[in-house]
């Protein structure tokens, strides 16, 4: 069974303390630039990508549109439209990326290690 929670709070935790690196990390260049405040913060946004990926839709617009403003909408107050949901995604790129490298991956170990018995079973040896 798919849990909302189970997934948002380690991503959450990760991104408090991404975002205190990031933001130290970052080049100034003394043009002041607004930055608006977005409805969802940085680790929403990132469940919502996740989670998509962890269940079978085929497309994002129809996970989107059907299942997280329809049925998520109580555990994300603030969702925004699709259109602009869409313009946020590239900001989270870099922190997903950073996210997806750090967490622990013993299953997708497994999964690798099942595969290359697969692959080793099906190739014939010659010699």
């Amino acid at each position: 069974m798919f849990s909302l929670e189970a997934l948002f709070c380690p991503v959450d935790d990760f991104c408090h303390q991404f975002e205190e690196h990031w933001q130290q990390k970052l080049l100034h260049h003394g043009v002041i630039k607004r930055v608006r405040a977005k409805s969802l913060c940085l680790s929403e946004i990132m469940t919502i990508l996740i989670a998509f990926h962890q269940n079978h839709y085929r497309n994002f617009q129809h996970f989107y549109l059907n299942h997280v403003q329809q049925q998520w909408g109580d555990a994300f107050p603030g969702l925004p439209s699709y259109q602009r949901f869409i313009e946020w995604m590239p900001s989270t790129l870099l922190p997903l990326c950073v996210y997806l490298k750090a967490k622990p991956r013993r299953n997708l170990k497994n999964k690798l290690m099942r595969l290359q018995d697969k692959f080793l079973l099906r190739v014939p040896m010659r010699f």
